[in-house]
């Protein structure tokens, strides 16, 4: 008979008398009776093969090969009662990991406040965000290296399991009291003679950028792939920002916001892997994710969720 097929309660008990060297004693620190005490002993003796202890003139005393035996039975306990704590904790979802990869102009946004609630509700995680770029987020998705991914369209799909979140747009950002303040919608035209910041989270809107403005215009365009430089850039003064209107909320707080014409959009995608289902610690995160999209969608009219709630 191999050690695991042994019972707990047998392995617990015998444990017990081992250490209190006293039948009565262990019955008392388990809570139970001596003669059920006397009974485990005898019907772990009949699981084994071979006699525990010796029983003469009423006292019980161990074997040798009951003292041989006790390291390994210390090790099955400790193992058992490991697995059964981290089932616990599984079920609670209480512990695990949560990795995250996602260009930065959404990493300082709506994923933060995500992560941020996620983390607050789950201490016991362990969370890693990271901002990476497009290719570099999908290539993890593929190796396995995150639980999800979120990248703009277009991008190759083919590899992963995707799902569209949400519909986005580039919008015109500059501070108060700017001339363009008067204007409900910015075309290109008006940039004239404005240095314009904007981000290289995606090279596809990039070029969508450059093909709306005039060719007088490229050398007035400053480009970062920091999502936090475009903000500061756009406060100071002098310079406007063309931005996923997607990245905006909180980072942009108190500057203005015009629709950009000629309209770019594209859409927001999450992605996991097609060989691995996220684990119940990562799709629990979506339910934190799902409550910010929908407060993203109605703080920037032209963020559009694309219909149910996220869920792989």
């Amino acid at each position: 008979m191999g050690m695991a097929s042994l019972r707990r309660r047998h392995m617990l008990i015998f444990q017990t008398v081992m250490r209190a060297r006293s039948v009565t004693e262990a019955a008392q620190q388990l809570g139970i009776s001596q003669p059920a005490t006397s009974r485990a002993l005898f019907e772990l003796e009949e699981q084994v093969g071979f006699p525990l202890f010796n029983r003469s003139s009423g006292r019980t005393t161990p074997t040798v090969e009951a003292r041989n035996l006790l390291p390994e039975i210390d090790e099955l306990l400790l193992h058992h009662d490991l697995v059964e704590g981290r089932i616990r904790a599984v079920r609670a979802r209480n512990e695990g990991t949560l990795a995250i990869a996602a260009p930065p102009g959404l990493v300082t946004s709506f994923l933060s406040r995500a992560v941020a609630r996620y983390a607050a509700r789950k201490r016991k995680v362990s969370i890693r965000l990271e901002s990476h770029s497009m290719t570099r987020i999908a290539e993890s998705v593929v190796r396995q290296e995150v639980d999800f991914g979120f990248v703009y369209s277009p991008t190759d799909l083919s590899k992963v399991r995707s799902i569209p979140i949400c519909r986005s747009e580039i919008v015109c950002v500059f501070p108060p009291g700017h001339r363009l303040a008067q204007k409900r919608v910015v075309a290109a035209d008006d940039l004239i003679d404005e240095r314009i910041v904007t981000l290289t989270d995606n090279a596809m809107t990039g070029m969508l950028i450059r093909e709306a403005l005039r060719p007088e215009q490229m050398d007035a365009i400053i480009e970062s792939n920091l999502s936090l430089t475009a903000p500061t850039m756009v406060s100071e003064g002098g310079v406007v920002g063309l931005m996923d209107s997607a990245s905006l909320e909180g980072v942009f707080s108190g500057l203005e916001i015009r629709r950009f014409k000629p309209s770019i959009d594209f859409r927001i995608f999450a992605i996991c892997s097609r060989y691995r289902p996220p684990s119940r610690t990562a799709n629990d995160f979506l339910a934190d994710l799902n409550k910010v999209l929908k407060e993203l969608a109605r703080a920037v009219p032209s963020v559009h969720l694309t219909g149910a709630a996220l869920r792989f």
